[in-house]
């Protein structure tokens, strides 16, 4: 069903988290032969209102009420329906942003997704890992730039076999190493795996496959240095993830030495 949305309506691959969760609100209200009634009801108690679907990736308008284009300007702001929300019908996107915060009819709150350089006498970081499921194959990739946006610094690590996640706790790893290796002071991590942000700042028992290395990420951001981690979206880091991709074609770990390789579209 995900895959028959995405190619209807020709959206970015990168959308397509928004339409699983739609197919599973769609789902969750049809009725099934091995229960009385939906699992919406079943769950909430209440009679569903069907009213609210709508086709995913269709046109909809949203009121803008921020009067930017004066008194006679338009009050609605074309989007494209991408999700469903808690409430109603409030997942919209239209060409680079994406819709911020908890919607109502009368928001206008937007989040422009681009990078953004860091502070003055700060590093930014943007590491990615991969997984390629036909190979089994890891890489992991990262970027380094300054407060002038000014890319001084990149990596590739080829890493034979394991899954998304330790590619991903591998990218911010060598990142680590790096950035104490170059003797930088100040440095901010983003990456686009929200989970592993989560393992970082929270920590993992000691039973967790994932502990060794996320114990080590947490020992060495201890150290004496400013360390920030920071989830960014997938569309911010193309340059981290171009990295990762070609490092999957190298015949071993190593950095690049130019921008030749990469075209960096989140700069």
């Amino acid at each position: 069903m995900v895959r028959s949305m995405m190619a209807q309506e020709n959206l970015p691959i990168s959308y397509w988290g928004d339409a699983l969760l739609t197919t599973a609100f769609i789902l969750n209200r049809v009725p099934s032969t091995l229960v009385t009634s939906t699992p919406y009801e079943l769950w909430t108690k209440c009679k569903q209102d069907l009213s609210i679907l709508r086709p995913w990736g269709s046109a909809a308008y949203i009121h803008d009420n921020s009067r930017k284009y004066g008194k006679l300007g338009p009050r609605g702001k074309k989007c494209i329906f991408i999700r469903y929300g808690k409430e109603e019908a409030n997942g919209f996107m239209e060409a680079g942003i994406l819709r911020s915060g908890i919607f109502s009819r009368s928001l206008n709150e937007y989040l422009l997704i681009s990078w953004n350089p860091p502070n003055e006498h700060w590093t930014k970081l943007n590491v990615d890992g991969s997984f390629w499921t036909h190979s089994n194959s890891v890489s992991c990739g990262g970027v380094f730039r300054d407060s002038n946006g000014i890319w001084f610094r990149g990596f590739t690590r080829k890493m034979g076999r394991g899954d998304s996640l330790l590619a991903e706790d591998w990218a911010i790893k060598t990142g680590l190493d790096i950035s104490w290796g170059l003797g930088i002071k100040k440095i901010i991590i983003e990456a686009d795996s929200l989970s592993i942000i989560n393992m970082i700042e929270k920590g993992l028992d000691d039973s967790h496959p994932l502990s060794a290395i996320i114990n080590d990420i947490r020992g060495i951001a201890a150290s004496d240095w400013e360390v920030e981690f920071v989830h960014s979206l997938r569309e911010s880091n193309k340059v981290a993830n171009a990295l990762t991709n070609w490092a999957h074609t190298l015949p071993a770990t190593r950095a690049p030495n130019s921008r030749k390789h990469v075209e960096p579209e989140d700069h």
